[in-house]
């Protein structure tokens, strides 16, 4: 490995500030680092023309760096990547990664819209966590498969911290639950908190102690699942969750957005531009959840059709729209949704998907283009990854990607893009 000196000149969608080796006539992609740097580094990966680095040392912080760090495990936790990037900074910083994202994929920039970017903390109402090696609740490491523990999370909600506490308390006076348990994912709403306890096999006599350990910690609920995502047992209440007007109920294991707040104003952004499209009729959610969108969107619906591979979300979106006889429930793979969706011979006006943070498959594109909605909006926590996908649409085009603040002090964003056919008929 070789060590160097250079300043940040730009920045990369992810976790990497961009300046100029001079001496190899290569970009340095340094981690960690923003525009205005000026850093000693280490090599730590070698391309053609193209070298990734670790920070040793900031000889000359940029301007950017205006706050004190959130969080004591800033730059060792591998969530926040912004840490100690004002509000105002981490805007400016993130608006120029998508930019420079467009301009590699040769994507118009005048088709982005940046929506809401504010950047609170405390806003994170679930998160997934790991255990050190003495069963205390943490994070992964920045590139690293160990465990940075911590005592409290400044992004997420107070209720999440409580647990957080209550679980190392409980943890330094009886040790670490169990060797089988991998990872636990912690939501707390105004009606209480809830976890999905994740193993690496089926338990065998341990449920006892985790039902003793839930009422310990004070759950409203938890959910015992294995890494196959089967779940084991279900115990006590659903969740409850007001946001924007709308009461979800649901169970630990559900998805549910991570900022309800910004996630309201993503509802109420595509409501909006269907009005204006002055649009109705069918409407097609794929990766629906417990139909946290589809919720804000009835309006608009003649029928609404959820297709979402997941007991515990389909189970909990039957009680969301519980009045309503105009909602469909495919609890299908979306792959087998889609195709049912075919045989139906279901034309939607809106198709709308909501993937997991990687894209879908080139299939899943041309299932969707095939049922031919007049508008889809497509949802993503991976802007990098929508982008990437524009060209995977057949016979519809780019109307524009709008851009939400989703997870402050992080690079990441989450854009919706608004897709309409290429040749109307």
């Amino acid at each position: 490995m070789t060590k160097s000196q250079v300043e940040i000149t730009d920045i990369s969608y992810g976790i990497y500030g961009v300046g100029m080796d001079e001496t190899a006539g290569k970009k340095v992609l340094v981690e960690l680092a923003v525009p205005g740097d000026v850093v000693s580094y280490t090599v730590s990966k070698e391309k053609k023309d193209l070298l990734y680095a670790t920070i040793d040392k900031i000889i000359t912080p940029s301007p950017l760096r205006d706050t004190r760090p959130h969080c004591p495990h800033f730059g060792k936790c591998g969530g926040c990547t912004f840490g100690d990037l004002s509000p105002i900074s981490q805007e400016q910083v993130k608006k120029q990664a998508i930019y420079n994202e467009c301009e590699r994929l040769n994507i118009d920039k005048d088709k982005i819209n940046f929506q809401s970017m504010s950047g609170e903390l405390g806003y994170r109402i679930t998160s997934r966590f790991h255990f050190t090696k003495d069963g205390y609740l943490g994070f992964s490491m920045l590139r690293s498969n160990a465990i940075q523990g911590i005592s409290e999370c400044p992004v997420c909600v107070p209720g999440i911290n409580r647990i957080i506490r209550r679980w190392n308390s409980i943890v330094n006076r009886s040790g670490p639950l169990s060797d089988k348990l991998k990872e636990i994912k912690v939501t707390s709403t105004e009606h209480g908190e809830g976890i999905e306890y994740f193993f690496d096999s089926i338990l065998s006599g341990g449920a006892k102690r985790i039902n003793k350990i839930s009422r310990q910690l004070g759950l409203t609920g938890w959910v015992i699942t294995d890494r196959q995502r089967r779940t084991i047992s279900m115990h006590e209440k659903k969740l409850e969750l007001n946001a924007g007007g709308q009461d979800f109920r649901f169970y630990p294991s559900s998805f549910v957005q991570a900022n309800p707040k910004i996630a309201v104003e993503i509802a109420e952004f595509i409501s909006e531009n269907i009005r204006q499209k002055e649009l109705s009729g069918d409407l097609v959610d794929l990766y629906s959840g417990f139909g946290f969108f589809a919720a804000f969107l009835r309006e608009h619906a003649r029928r609404i059709y959820l297709v979402e591979n997941s007991y515990s979300s389909t189970n909990d979106a039957r009680g969301v729209f519980a009045d309503d006889i105009n909602v469909s429930y495919l609890d299908l793979p979306v792959e087998e949704g889609l195709l049912t969706l075919k045989k139906r011979k279901i034309s939607p006006t809106v198709l709308m998907l909501d993937p997991p943070r990687k894209s879908p498959g080139k299939e899943i594109f041309g299932a969707i283009a095939s049922l031919k909605p007049e508008v889809i909006y497509f949802i993503s926590c991976n802007p990098s990854a929508l982008l990437r996908s524009v060209k995977q649409f057949k016979n519809y085009k780019l109307e524009s990607i709008n851009i939400f603040n989703m997870f402050p002090y992080t690079y990441h964003s989450e854009a919706v893009g608004v897709f309409i056919p290429k040749f109307s008929e």
